[in-house]
């Protein structure tokens, strides 16, 4: 499925976190998914180690024509919609799932035709498709040294600026699990189901 249109799929996990790597080979064993993983990096924080491990994704990636970045808590669903994602690839970047609740001072989504909703800001990173020319920019533009989030970087200073895209329903959701990022225990399901909630509102 994927693999017939994106160049590369990466999946960011941790050598030392097993039970998330494993869950993710059954996911990708699942739809027929072949995948590299990218080790992330093991630096002083581990708000460093993702955002340098984002970083280096892209700058390794650098002439994909596209490429899809995966997190090790990614788990698929809707996939027939991904013909319709195929079939309509204006898109610079891909969201397969995202944190688009009505945030102070976030732009309200516009809707395209169904089932798209063009954004201008949302987090999470656990799915997203790039086009070559995201992957350079993200590559020559991001900054992981300033320890900005990188999803933080995308939803200020990027998507506003790019075809910026996400489905609804979603494709792609995060599985409950530990997060080393934030040190306890996340699940961000309901997170997910507002968004889409909120995004079915916008005429």
């Amino acid at each position: 499925m994927f693999n017939s249109y994106f160049d590369k799929v990466i999946c960011l996990s941790q050598h030392k976190r097993k039970d998330r790597w494993t869950g993710f080979e059954k996911e990708a064993a699942r739809i027929g998914l072949d995948f590299d993983f990218f080790w992330a990096f093991e630096m002083d924080s581990p708000i460093e180690s993702f955002c340098y491990s984002h970083h280096a994704i892209m700058q390794q990636n650098i002439g994909a024509e596209s490429l899809l970045v995966l997190e090790d808590d990614c788990r698929f669903q809707n996939l027939e919609l991904w013909d319709e994602c195929q079939v309509n690839d204006w898109w610079d970047i891909l969201y397969f799932g995202i944190n688009a609740k009505p945030y102070l001072g976030h732009p309200t989504p516009t809707r395209i035709d169904p089932p798209f909703f063009q954004v201008y800001s949302g987090y999470t990173t656990h799915a997203i498709g790039y086009k070559g020319n995201m992957v350079e920019f993200v590559a020559d533009h991001y900054r992981p040294e300033t320890k900005e989030m990188y999803d933080h970087w995308l939803s200020t200073k990027v998507l506003k600026y790019f075809e910026s895209y996400v489905c609804v329903p979603f494709m792609a959701v995060q599985a409950p699990v530990h997060s080393d990022l934030w040190n306890r225990s996340v699940d961000y399901i309901d997170t997910f189901k507002a968004s889409e909630e909120y995004l079915k509102t916008i005429q």
